[in-house]
Parts: structure tokens; sequence; C-alpha cells
């Protein structure tokens, strides 16, 4: 019998396989794209995808986020069923919404002229994204990762295909958003045919008897969720309000890509360690030991990466992505420590619902959010979207860390026991940048960016070369 830690280990490797690949052909298209589209083109369609998050979030009422751990095979498809209802319920809601006067006044709020003639697409975006998370979550539970991994490279292939044609024809004021709704689209047709959902069996008496089983979705995790994902993409809209559509623009390139580790490959870790923690909650030996490892293999992965931009950041987005986007590489290095801390407690954060602790995650969240917001506010006051960015991020980087002790407490592993385990690591990785560091500051920019990242790469290579000693027999 192959054991649950190396079965997990092989999952993850399954799931990041494919989402690597993804995040590979993203970051190809990236430097294609800022070539091809404006930052103001970036900045509407930063506006655009996080006014669609945060409907999400509201749409089924995190009912959905209840699929993976649902008690029995029949429960997980009455909340399936039950979500998708929701989501088509609240998708003819905005419709009708934007059919009257206020639309309008929400868009001259907005100061996005171009979004405007778009807004019509944001209910489609809504009930796609629902749909995909509702089925992601399914053949989670399935353990059909293989699925999941596929489908993550057919996303960010269509959606890359689709915005690179649409900019090269010229159709530079749409095809961002068309790009990323196609994405959308092909992730939910892939995951339907291949989710198999029995239909069948659904009885709606007992989908509203589910409904209250699994009340605290809405009560707590919902307000949660809102106010988390409010704090992550409240930004670029305050941005437009704020700045410029400029500023935002160089924001949102800098978010979409220094988050791409953690949403593609901080995702695929947490979606399989959701499922493993339910597993080993409800077994005597605990979750303890899953999640100390996972917290310290996510530490060994995130460091080097967030090292290397934190290192030389500007001179690498002016390389890559040519000299006009040397502003998004200063915003990355500033941003860089928060993603780094935000890696580690992401994934893990699905602790707080297997222990039924939502009333403590949502206030956890509503500091967070509200910290992240008086940053960018004080942006504003003191006129500087610099300074605005970097109080966003230290506000990140304080209430992770706090989410960070919280989670590994409620899963009966000590911070300091923990960051004493990791203590090598950390003093070996912050002398290696540190030296790197000095050093850059000397060397012409090509040979700046090769040595921060050939002194990551050899930290991360000493990392995964202990990986996969200790998992050698999976």
């Amino acid at each position: 019998m192959v054991p649950q830690k190396h079965s997990f280990f092989r999952n993850v490797s399954l799931l990041v396989g494919g989402t690597l690949i993804a995040q590979v052909v993203s970051a190809l298209a990236a430097p294609v794209l800022t070539r091809l589209y404006s930052p103001q083109d970036f900045g509407t369609l930063a506006v655009f995808s996080s006014l669609i998050a945060v409907l999400v979030v509201v749409g089924a009422l995190r009912y959905e986020m209840a699929i993976p751990m649902a008690k029995t095979e029949e429960e997980a498809v009455h909340l399936v069923v039950a979500s998708i209802g929701f989501f088509a319920l609240f998708s003819l809601s905005l419709t009708a919404l934007l059919l009257s006067p206020l639309s309008t006044y929400a868009t001259s709020l907005l100061k996005s002229p171009t979004l405007a003639h778009y807004l019509w697409l944001v209910p489609i975006g809504v009930l796609f994204i629902g749909l995909y998370q509702i089925f992601y979550l399914w053949n989670n539970r399935q353990k059909q990762f293989a699925v999941l991994s596929s489908t993550k490279v057919l996303q960010s292939v269509g959606q890359g295909c689709i915005q690179i044609a649409s900019g090269s024809l010229l159709f530079k004021e749409v095809g961002l958003l068309i790009g990323y709704m196609v994405g959308q689209f092909l992730g939910v047709t892939s995951l339907v045919r291949r989710g198999k959902v029995p239909f069948r069996s659904v009885s709606w008496r007992a989908v509203l008897d589910t409904l209250k089983v699994y009340k605290n979705f809405p009560l707590y995790n919902l307000w949660a969720s809102l106010i988390n994902v409010i704090g992550l993409q409240a930004p670029p809209v305050l941005m437009s309000l704020f700045f410029s559509a400029a500023v935002t623009g160089h924001f949102a390139l800098t978010m979409r890509l220094i988050g791409l580790p953690a949403a593609l490959v901080g995702q695929a870790v947490g979606q399989v360690f959701y499922r493993s923690a339910v597993e080993k909650n409800d077994s005597e030996e605990g979750m303890g030991g899953l999640v100390q490892d996972l917290a310290a293999t996510l530490l060994k992965i995130s460091f080097p990466l967030f090292a290397v931009v934190m290192l030389v950041g500007p001179d690498l987005f002016g390389a890559v992505f040519g000299a006009s986007w040397r502003t998004s590489g200063v915003y990355a290095r500033y941003l860089s420590p928060w993603m780094m801390v935000s890696f580690i407690s992401s994934p893990l954060s699905t602790i707080v619902l297997i222990k039924g602790k939502q009333k403590q995650g949502f206030l956890i969240c509503l500091y967070e959010t509200s910290l992240r917001l008086l940053g960018l506010w004080a942006g504003k006051l003191a006129g500087s979207a610099e300074v605005g960015i970097m109080a966003f991020s230290a506000s990140g980087v304080v209430i992770c860390t706090v989410y960070i002790v919280y989670i590994l407490r409620l899963s009966g592993v000590p911070f300091s026991g923990w960051l004493r385990g990791n203590s090598r690591y950390l003093c070996a990785g912050l002398s290696l940048a540190g030296l790197t560091a000095l050093l850059v500051r000397f060397l012409p920019e090509q040979l700046a960016i090769l040595l921060a990242v050939g002194a990551m790469l050899l930290l991360m290579a000493s990392s995964v070369r202990s990986l996969l000693r200790r998992y050698a027999h999976v």
C-alpha cells in the first residue's frame, strides 16, 4: 500500500505539472502582449476582471466550496446542482441591473470609458467563472487531477492565442477582454464534458436539506471570502480612481506576473491539500505533519522565486517586456515580500474551513482588507502610487504571517518549532540573497539579472534535491 503522504505528493506533482505548463504559456505570451497593448488596455482588463472576481464570490453564496468536503456523494451532487442554480439566477439579476440607469452611473464612477461599452460581458463572465469553479471542485473531489491539469493548459493557450490575435488585428480595445472570456469558456466546457456529474440522482427536497447542513458557508465563509476578494481586487479599481489608467495597467501586469506562482502552482497545491487535509482530519493521525511539511515546502519554493524579483525587478521587467514597463518591475519589487508570504498562507487557508473556524477566518480577512485599503488611501494622501503599493504590501506581510501562525496552531504545530526546523534554510537563503544584492549593484543590467536568477536557481536546486530524497520511494 502506498503511504498517504506519497500519494499526496504524486497528486500535487500531477496537478502542478499541468499548471506549470500553463504558467510557461502565460509567461511566454506576456512579452508579446505588452508590445501589442498599452498600460491603459491592461488597466481596463484589470478593472473588468476585478469586478467579476468580486461578484463570483457572491454568486452561489459559497456553497460550491463545500463540494470537496461533502460527507457523501449524494450531498456533493446536490451542492453542485444548487450552486449552478444560484449562479444562473445571479447572472440573470446582473443582466437586469445593467439595463437600469444604475449601469451608466457605475461606469462613470469607474472612469473607464472603454469598459462602459463592454459592461454587458460582466454577467456572462460571472456565469462562466462560477461554473468553472463548481466543476473544478467536483473534479477535485473525484481526484481527477489529470483533467484539472489539462484544463489549465487549455485555458492558458486559448486565452493567449485570442489576445495575441486580437491585438495583431488591431482589436486592441476589446482584445484582452475577449481572450479572458474565451479562456474561461474553454475551462468550463472541458470540465463539464469530463466531470460526469450524476444529475439523475438529484432530489430537490434533498438539495434543500443539504443547503441547511452547510449553512455556515453563506453565514460565515461568504463574508470572509467577500472581504478577502475585495482586498485583492479593489486595488485596480481604487488605483483607477486615485491615480490613472496607466498606473492601474502597470499594477495589473505586475500582479498578473508575480501572482502566477500563487495562482497556478499555489492554487494547485491548495486544491489537492484541501481534500487530503479533510481525510487526515478524520483520522487518528491528524493533519499536523501534513501541514508542517507543506508549509516548509511552500517556503522553499516561494523564497527563491520572489527573491529574484526583489533583487532585479525593474531590470528584469524592462528587459523582458520593454523599457516602458520598468515601472511594473518597481511595483513588483515592492509587492514580492507580500506575495512570498501569501504563497505559503493561501493553500493552507482551507484549514479554517475544515476546523469549522469560519468566524475567526472572517475576522482575519476583515483586518487584512482594512489594512490594505488603508495603505492605498495613504498613497492617495501622499500623492504617490509607490507609497500606496508599499503600504499595501506591508499590511499583507503582517496579516499573512499572523494567518500562518494561526493555521499552524490549529493543526497542532507550534510556529516556533516550525521556524526552528527551517532556520538553516532561511539563514542560507538570506545570506545568499544579501550577497547577491551587493554584487548586482556593480554589474551591467544583463549580468545582474543572470547573477540573481542563477543564485536563486542554485538555492531552489538544493531544495528540490532535498524533496526528491525525501520522496525517493514515491
